[in-house]
């Protein structure tokens, strides 16, 4: 099993539990919104909440709104489940 380290990635209110070079998942607040894993790049969830996590999800994946990146919160956490069901 890979144990995550932690660290904020854009300031305050966000956390990055990085598991080795397997999968780092991006959080703002409580919430994952982004991840980013070998073979997938960033993957993003579409903001539903405000401002300021719109701002946490713009400082991971730039700002690059579009269906490529972002998905719904069912899909993305379909594809994250996917990527957690991979770690050793």
């Amino acid at each position: 099993m890979i144990l995550p380290t932690v660290a904020p990635y854009a300031g305050a209110n966000t956390t990055a539990l990085r598991f080795g070079d397997a999968l780092t998942v991006y959080f703002s607040y409580s919430t994952p919104v982004a991840f980013m894993a070998p073979g997938t790049g960033i993957v993003a969830r579409i903001n539903v909440w405000g401002p300021t996590t719109g701002k946490h999800i713009s400082e991971i994946d730039g700002g690059e709104y579009n269906a490529r990146l972002r998905h719904d919160g069912e899909m993305f956490e379909e594809m994250l489940q996917e990527q957690l069901n991979k770690l050793p």
